[in-house]
């Protein structure tokens, strides 16, 4: 069987494919004009009107497919957090700009520091963003602590 007998096989099978999942909605929607329910038509319209789409799996850095919301928004955050932060004009207590400094002239590569210091996180910097998260989100952050 070539390959121009299986793009046939496959065009005739998403043809019949479509065909069904019209009739199916035809019906369905058929069945909710026939009922009389006005709250079924509109659950219906605004179903169709306000479609969302969700995230789909996603690959993370170490080659994982990932599909659960909790997991993406995890990898999400990893990604974004490499790649930007938001520069609060605040320098650590334990930096210091001589460290990469080598014989007072040429800049060199800057000494490792095993710890960071956070100390100039506000309060508000975080509060604010948490205060704009849905409640189920707020509950999902608050069982990880």
């Amino acid at each position: 069987m070539g390959s121009a007998d299986n793009q046939l096989i496959y065009n005739v099978l998403t043809a019949n494919l479509k065909e069904a999942l019209n009739k199916e909605a035809v019906i369905k929607e058929t069945k909710i004009i026939n009922s009389g329910n006005v709250g079924e038509f509109y659950k219906h319209v605004n179903k169709r009107l306000n479609q969302r789409t969700g995230i789909p799996p996603i690959l993370t850095s170490n080659n994982v497919i990932v599909v659960s919301d909790l997991e993406k928004a995890d990898c999400f955050s990893e990604y974004y957090a490499k790649i930007g932060t938001i520069d609060n004009n605040c320098i650590p207590d334990n930096w210091s700009a001589s460290e990469g400094l080598s014989n007072g002239s040429a800049i060199s590569e800057p000494k490792k520091m095993s710890t960071f210091d956070i100390n100039c996180v506000e309060f508000s910097d975080v509060f604010y963003p948490l205060t704009k998260l849905r409640l189920s989100c707020v509950k999902v952050l608050l069982d990880l602590i």
